[in-house]
């Protein structure tokens, strides 16, 4: 079975298809095998015979199942931030927890990654450079330490609770002394011991995790059907607020291409422009990109409008 990424929920009926140009279809369409719409060929067929444009259209869907990954990527992102920011409640409650999102792993120098062991040729790389200027780092420096533990902002923390007068609860951290990103506590680098924590406190830190900025890249090599499709993508940095509220997340190609078996096709990208939308867990913008070998050239368009899957359309390759 061909590899999937960010943990899709595409199951193996999209690994193989056969496109069906059957009744009720018209002789010049074809069947999205993911989307189920209808699409023209008939701009195909002043290049093109009928009976080879079905076995050449095949990599265009190959890519197309393989671009759809990019939506699970994306929404992964913004549930890391969202656990990087929200997540601060819950370690001062229990410092001795990590917030890190299962599936999520830290390499100890900055980056967190996801890797899972059954999907070989995926990989996803996530850092967080500093938002203001602090004593540990300045402003756009990478950090290095773990966003994700208590024992990064302070050296042995420990929690207690007390309900004596609930509703009223008081929450207390006592602690060994500063850890390398206390800053981000918004109590400055000498924090009192022991700390005693009230919304003011839990939203001065937020506003701090807020501020920083978060870089993501995408590494993906998929072998969806007949085809195999590699690609890169990056999205700059961006401050972790704009994902809270809800600003799109540019998907910026580093590169893309295609193979085709048994055409020998080659596809190459001619435009990316597209961007993930976590309001409606979908894509926005455009792909543009090139088919040339077996029977025919061709081009073709991806366009997504905050959707799953894209609008294709169809053309003879000049």
């Amino acid at each position: 079975m061909a590899a999937s990424g960010c943990w899709s929920s595409s199951n193996a009926d999209d690994d193989d298809f056969e496109l069906d140009d059957g009744d009720p279809i018209d002789n010049d369409e074809v069947v999205d095998p993911h989307s189920s719409d209808s699409i023209s060929t008939e701009d195909l067929l002043q290049c093109a015979d009928r009976e080879d444009i079905d076995q050449s259209l095949a990599i265009t869907f190959d890519f197309e199942i393989s671009a759809h990954e990019m939506i699970a990527c994306g929404g992964l992102v913004f549930g890391i931030v969202g656990a990087l920011v929200e997540g601060i409640i819950e370690l001062a409650e229990n410092p001795n927890a990590s917030t890190l999102p299962d599936g999520v792993e830290f390499d100890g120098e900055g980056t967190y990654f996801v890797q899972p062991a059954t999907f070989d040729d995926l990989r996803m790389e996530n850092r967080f450079y500093f938002g203001r200027d602090y004593e540990v780092g300045a402003r756009g420096e990478l950090i290095t330490d773990n966003l994700f533990v208590m024992s990064s902002y302070l050296r042995s923390p420990q929690t207690t609770v007390d309900v004596s007068n609930f509703p009223e609860v008081r929450i207390e951290i006592s602690h060994d002394g500063p850890g390398p990103l206390v800053e981000l506590l918004g109590l400055g680098a000498e924090p009192p011991n022991p700390i005693v924590v009230g919304n003011s406190t839990l939203n001065e830190a937020q506003a701090n995790l807020r501020d920083i900025e978060v870089e993501s890249i995408i590494f993906f090599t998929d072998r969806p059907g007949s085809s195999t499709i590699e690609y890169s993508v990056d999205s700059p940095r961006m401050l972790a607020q704009s994902f809270l509220t809800g600003s799109p997340m540019a998907l910026n190609m580093v590169n893309a291409s295609g193979t085709g078996i048994p055409l020998d096709q080659e596809l190459t990208v001619d435009v990316w422009g597209i961007e993930y939308d976590d309001g409606v867990g979908a894509l926005n913008g455009n792909i543009d990109f090139t088919v040339r070998g077996g029977p025919f050239d061709y081009v073709s368009r991806f366009f997504y409008d905050g959707s799953g899957w894209p609008e294709i359309s169809f053309a003879c390759a000049e």
